[in-house]
């Protein structure tokens, strides 16, 4: 019986967590986002100096560049919908604007390649002065 309860008891912590954040009970502390395209709301964009949006020709369309939104998406990445839902919109800002998104579409975990690496990106935070 106790294997079934433990899960239960995970469980119920879980939402009543969920449902913290979804009313704004719960406040969250810095938050900090290093990652490739699917986290990057605009450091490539910058890094590139904007240019022609892309055309989207088919639905199996894999960009190289940011859309004309400035991401990899056609709207906001996942990234600032949750930084909005903690209170840390700013979080979601691009860090070549002075944010605190070091992501970086089409980064790798350790090898820099035309754009800084997840380790990279890590420096880049590091040498604000923040610490881990």
């Amino acid at each position: 019986m106790k294997s079934i309860q433990q899960p239960t008891r995970r469980l119920a912590r879980l939402l009543v967590l969920i449902a913290a954040l979804g009313t704004g009970a719960v406040q969250a502390g810095e938050l900090y986002l290093f990652g490739d395209s699917l986290t990057d709301s605009g450091n490539d964009a910058i890094a590139l100096g904007g240019g022609d949006p892309n055309q989207i020709i088919t639905n199996y369309y894999v960009p190289s560049a940011p859309y004309g939104s400035g991401t990899f998406s056609n709207g906001e990445v996942w990234v600032s919908h949750v930084a909005a839902r903690l209170r840390q919109s700013d979080a979601a800002l691009p860090s070549l604007l002075g944010g605190d998104d070091f992501a970086f579409g089409g980064a790798r975990a350790a090898v820099d390649g035309s754009v800084p690496s997840a380790m990279t990106q890590r420096g880049m935070y590091l040498a604000r002065g923040n610490r881990v």
